[in-house]
């Protein structure tokens, strides 16, 4: 960005500048140059700072923003939430198993026991009728 200056051109430069400004106040004008060259460093580096700060943030935000739709598009959640549904259902009927073994039946009740050819043989009419063991197996439910 800068120019080529040789020691030619800052020999010249130098000439120039003891013949314009004086030997006297030569000194005063290199301090105040240098003063204002360290100014234009200092806010050189703090433009460069703050340029650096902002796309600090800005990739901040952009991985923040990367991380959300990894959140939001994760399949292994995906997968998660499916297992997880597709085992409630059999988790519940053992749940369920578990906290009624009898399924609804009253243990302390037993049926006698009927030969299966009997049952067979009876008529569809008789089937329907209640049989003498079960008409006093409902006088006994309270």
């Amino acid at each position: 960005m800068l120019p080529d200056i040789g020691w030619a051109e800052l020999l010249m430069i130098a000439v120039i500048a003891i013949v314009v400004v004086g030997p006297k106040e030569l000194p005063r004008m290199l301090r105040g140059l240098g003063k204002w060259m360290s100014k234009a460093r200092a806010m050189a580096r703090e433009f460069q700072s703050n340029f650096d700060d902002m796309m600090r943030e800005s990739e901040l935000d952009e991985l923040r923003q990367q991380v959300e739709d990894l959140k939001a598009n994760n399949p292994l959640m995906d997968i998660k939430r499916d297992l997880e549904k597709s085992i409630s259902g059999p988790v519940e009927d053992i749940k369920k198993s578990l906290d009624d073994p009898f399924g609804g039946a009253d243990p302390t009740k037993t049926e006698a026991a009927k030969p299966e050819s009997s049952s067979i043989a009876k008529d569809e009419n008789s089937a329907t009728k209640p049989s003498d063991s079960d008409a006093q197996a409902s006088e006994l439910k309270p």
